[in-house]
């Protein structure tokens, strides 16, 4: 009743959906029909929609698994887990967006570099966040950087510089004291003695 079952003489097996056929064999739906399943010689087994459009391979001598849908492709589990798990490289490749939602937390960890590159805005929001490394962080903008704070900025570090080649420690406007050569009342150049400032506090 429009099935058909052939067996070739190196033991391959096809059978082939026709959907419901007339007295006369004539199938009762062609777009239905089409659709196929084959065991080759090797063991590879093909399920396939007739059109190529949708089919899983697996092909047992290379131990692959291939799959392709011409719309969705979903993945569901209603109590645990999905796992995937490679032995080499996990690749993706997406035509428009990669969007993904955890109602817990969410950790990505590597054992060698890591990039991330955006050809738009790239924004990141938490409730708080902490950057750390073991030697350098370097920030650059081509254009303005600003840092923004509520309340207080902080930096600690042995060593502050400001500027495009900062070289002078800074001073306190109200302790600084200087020395210069007298010359008869004239203005002189003077040099700072003391006044050195270790912590800075500007406020508006």
């Amino acid at each position: 009743n429009g099935v058909n079952w052939q067996v070739n003489k190196d033991g391959a097996l096809k059978i082939t959906f026709r959907s419901a056929t007339e007295d006369d064999g004539t199938p009762k739906d062609d777009e239905a029909g089409g659709t196929w399943i084959e065991i080759n010689k090797k063991g590879s087994v093909d399920i396939n929609d007739g059109d190529d459009k949708n089919y899983i391979r697996m092909d047992k001598p290379n131990g692959d698994i291939g799959l392709q849908a011409d719309s969705n492709i979903g993945l569901t589990t209603t109590k645990n887990n999905i796992g995937f798990n490679a032995a080499k490289n996990l690749n993706q490749n997406i035509g428009k967006d990669w969007i993904t939602a955890a109602e817990g937390k969410a950790a990505i960890a590597v054992k060698s570099s890591m990039d991330i590159e955006a050809k738009g805005p790239f924004n990141m929001k938490g409730q708080t966040m902490s950057i750390e490394s073991k030697a350098l962080i370097q920030m650059k903008a081509q254009s303005l950087f600003q840092v923004e704070a509520g309340s207080s900025a902080i930096i600690k570090a042995s060593q502050v510089l400001l500027g495009p080649s900062p070289a002078q420690p800074a001073l306190l406007a109200y302790d600084l004291i200087t020395l210069g050569t007298g010359n008869l009342g004239a203005p002189v150049i003077s040099n700072a003695i003391a006044g050195y400032s270790t912590s800075i506090l500007i406020s508006s």
